[in-house]
């Protein structure tokens, strides 16, 4: 398919101790996580994020990973 040209995006993910926020559960805060951007896709459709590496939730074993919403 053709590039999403301009595409608006928002990126979220957990800090280094695996929280989205400090002091909350597991997963906690994701509605309101403290890691997030929103940035636009350029011409070509591509995008770069500079941040840290996510760590997992802690007590899981759920990979690190990035959510991203379109």
């Amino acid at each position: 398919g053709a590039p999403l040209v301009g595409a608006v995006m928002q990126l979220f993910h957990t800090d280094a101790s695996g929280e989205y926020r400090p002091g909350m559960d597991a997963g906690g805060g994701a509605g309101n996580p403290r890691l997030w951007a929103f940035l636009r896709t350029g011409d070509d459709g591509r995008f770069t994020v500079d941040t840290i590496m996510p760590e997992r939730y802690p007590n899981s074993s759920v990979p690190r990973h990035v959510h991203y919403k379109v």
